[in-house]
């Protein structure tokens, strides 16, 4: 008997796992509908702030609810959200980032935004080239760390 009940235990434990994978799988694309619900009210909530010009504010709502529900329109919200805080190097990341999966999804309309930000934000940015000499850089061992 107990010989048994471990096999159906087995196979019982054997279906949750599957099920659990199938489901984990399922919400590959998008997280629990939890997280998908806080992610709108977190977007939601930084676009009112964003248009009170409140962006210190706004942003880290912008990258939890990217965080929690993952999309092309929020990081390119989150791209303008951060321009407007005044985090370009961050901003043209994020706008880098946003017109890959605009061009991706075939959004021609976010991919020349986000393309069209990355030209202007390409004006004002800090740039630092560091040369260094054969002599130096065959050197063993030679690290350059930012």
């Amino acid at each position: 008997m107990a010989a048994t009940s471990a096999h159906a235990r087995g196979r019982a434990l054997a279906v949750t796992l599957a099920l659990a994978l199938a489901a984990s799988h399922a919400h590959a694309q998008a997280g629990p509908p939890s997280d998908v619900a806080l992610a709108e009210a977190l977007f939601r909530e930084a676009k009112t702030l964003m248009g009170q010009g409140r962006y210190a504010e706004a942003c880290p709502r912008l990258a939890e609810s990217q965080r929690l529900d993952p999309g092309a329109g929020t990081l390119l919200t989150l791209a303008l959200c951060l321009e407007g805080e005044g985090k370009t190097a961050s901003a043209w990341v994020a706008f880098s980032d946003a017109a890959r999966l605009a061009a991706k999804d075939g959004r021609a309309d976010r991919e020349k935004l986000a393309r069209k930000h990355m030209d202007d934000l390409d004006k004002v940015l800090c740039k630092l080239v560091l040369r260094v000499p054969d002599a130096v850089a065959s050197l063993p061992g030679l690290e350059v760390a930012v």
